[in-house]
């Protein structure tokens, strides 16, 4: 009668985290959480850590419930559904952030985080131009964009290549 949301009571052993996963925090552990959307978000970074994206999506969601401008929230959520390989999700949520906060303290990150969304998701053209973008406000992060994986598929691309060079 109490519900169950995200299914969090439905856990099994596969789910979760190996002994091996490291310590998820440099924060102090004693710290205290006034606002209950903080403490909600780390929680998700905690499990997102451990790769339990699903449980840290439905936290994440939580806390847009409870503050829908609550931007480090919906940055996570955007990336967790990158490391969960739900490219179209998080393409969704950061270029709908793109309008919403057009300037906000992580945009180089979220920027970057959205040129490789879209090229895992095969736009390779958005990925350039989102490349583009990151690379006119910090010139240092050629060689970063140039030694990512991610970026492989525009090796061959003369304007990837004259961007990097």
């Amino acid at each position: 009668s109490l519900g169950d949301p995200g299914n969090f009571a439905k856990i099994t052993l596969a789910q979760f985290p190996e002994a091996s996963a490291g310590d998820p925090s440099l924060h102090n552990p004693n710290e205290l959480f006034i606002k209950p959307t903080h403490a909600l978000n780390r929680k998700g970074e905690i499990f997102a850590h451990y790769k339990m994206y699903d449980r840290a999506i439905a936290i994440y969601s939580m806390v847009t419930r409870m503050d829908p401008q609550h931007l480090d929230s919906v940055l996570n959520t955007a990336t967790a559904y990158y490391q969960s390989e739900k490219y179209d999700r998080a393409i969704s949520i950061l270029e709908r952030l793109l309008v919403t906060h057009p300037s906000h303290d992580h945009i180089l990150t979220h920027r970057f985080l959205l040129a490789q969304a879209y090229v895992k998701k095969g736009d390779l053209e958005g990925g350039l131009k989102n490349i583009r973008w990151v690379l006119k406000r910090n010139p240092e992060m050629k060689n970063t964009v140039k030694a990512s994986p991610v970026f492989q598929p525009l090796q061959g691309n003369t304007d990837f290549m004259e961007l990097v060079k």
